[in-house]
């Protein structure tokens, strides 16, 4: 559902570097009613207290209700608009930083896009998965329950209003499928993505578990016509992966044309799973097409969604009562498995509080961040201590936790490069980056 942005932010993250730089992670807390900005500023690749914003809650000034159950959650790559959907407030939701100080809290900065009285007559009973297509247009889709069916709808705003309201906005993508309609199905559709190639996939945790393929082959505007909606990675696979109940699915940042998927395996077993196409015939389940990048069966972990990063870093949520945090996984021998000695770190740990629960995660642009003339935080300003620390973090050695100055100096996402340089020293002198 997030992972169209990561192709965008491609080259704001430098690839051999372990910080997340020109990054951040948006992590919808259920308990505290929040969306937060999780900013590695320093980019030590760790998240500290000092790196933790509110990015949306309910005092913002345009007077959107808060947010109580976010389940669906992505970021359109072109213009870096966010998408929520909540099974609370059953609706979803809109959000943009339009100037660039790092939330979406201010007027014309967030709004209720689509609700039970869109004029469309869509489902939002059961919100769950987001997905965006080349043009634009947005998908989500909607958990059927008892009393609601399951259903993919695609929005297209006709009035130019920034809302799917209006008739003829939500459109029926894929709701005559077999084993869709009213009340629960074999299928429990969760997350969904949609590649470059305007095909959609579908993570459904139901009887029918896995992942399907749906796309609008014969151009007539929906996508459930005879060979539209197929299997595409199934218990049938080759590859020998038992398929279990799980949420996550993931375009892979790193590796066009994969994916990740998440899934909860027998004993409590969570496991990230890359899957892929690899002959071509429209379907990964030939032997070799999956491959089980991690697990871990540790007491006390339990996975919830993930974001897949450019340099092929990935980024799970933990949602247990002890863990609340955000792991990542880095592929430091380069053996395309996240197993390896130190190839697993905690990322941000929410330690209680203010951060309250770590489920739906979304990545964004960092907003740019200046530094200080006193870089080294012990309040003088441009002192021979500062311009010491400075050139001593350029060489890999930055100031404390509780600092955020970094070799990152202008924000702009590339480490200690000229530009940095030039916008310390200009900072020294009175100016800005």
């Amino acid at each position: 559902m997030k992972s169209v942005i990561v192709i965008a932010l491609t080259t704001l993250v430098a690839a051999a570097s372990q910080s997340l730089a020109g990054i951040s992670v948006l992590v919808g807390d259920r308990t505290a009613h929040k969306i937060w900005r999780l900013s590695d500023i320093n980019n030590d690749g760790v998240i500290s207290s000092n790196e933790v914003f509110v990015w949306f809650d309910e005092t913002n000034a345009a007077g959107t209700p808060g947010i109580t159950t976010p389940v669906a959650f992505g970021t359109r790559a072109s213009d870096y608009l966010v998408i929520l959907g909540d099974t609370a407030t059953h609706q979803y939701y809109a959000f943009q930083d339009l100037n660039g100080d790092g939330d979406a809290l201010d007027a014309g900065e967030s709004r209720v896009i689509l609700d039970a009285g869109n004029a469309s007559l869509a489902v939002t009973a059961s919100p769950t998965g987001i997905g965006f297509f080349p043009n634009g247009d947005i998908m989500v889709c909607n958990a059927g329950t008892t009393t609601s069916p399951d259903a993919i709808y695609r929005l297209h705003d006709l009035d130019g209003d920034g809302r799917f309201q209006g008739a003829g906005e939500a459109t029926q993508w894929v709701t005559n499928w077999p084993g869709f309609g009213a009340g629960n199905s074999p299928y429990v559709p969760f997350e969904t993505v949609v590649d470059s190639n305007n095909s959609g996939y579908l993570r459904s945790t139901g009887a029918n578990n896995g992942i399907y393929r749906f796309a609008d082959l014969n151009l007539n505007g929906r996508a459930d016509d005879a060979g539209e909606f197929s299997p595409w990675f199934t218990t049938a696979n080759g590859s020998g992966v038992t398929l279990s109940a799980g949420f996550g699915l993931e375009l892979d940042g790193a590796h066009p044309g994969s994916f990740y998927m998440l899934q909860i395996a027998t004993g409590s077993v969570d496991q990230l799973i890359r899957i892929s196409d690899v002959n071509g015939n429209g379907n990964a389940n030939d032997a070799g097409e999956a491959t089980l990048v991690y697990s871990t069966a540790e007491a006390g972990f339990a996975s919830n969604d993930l974001v897949s990063l450019a340099t092929g870093d990935v980024l799970i949520s933990d949602v247990t009562a002890n863990g609340k945090r955000v792991i990542r996984l880095h592929d430091l021998n380069n053996d395309g498995l996240f197993t390896g000695a130190g190839e697993r770190t905690d990322f941000f740990i929410a330690a209680g509080g203010p951060v309250l629960d770590t489920r739906q995660l979304a990545l964004i642009p960092t907003p740019l961040y200046c530094g200080s003339a006193d870089f080294n935080c012990d309040g003088d300003l441009g002192t021979d201590a500062d311009i010491e620390a400075f050139f001593a973090c350029l060489a890999g050695t930055c100031p404390g936790t509780s600092c955020l100055s970094s070799a990152d100096f202008n924000g702009d996402g590339d480490i200690g490069t000229d530009a940095d340089i030039e916008a310390f020293f200009r900072v020294l002198a009175g100016g800005s980056c």
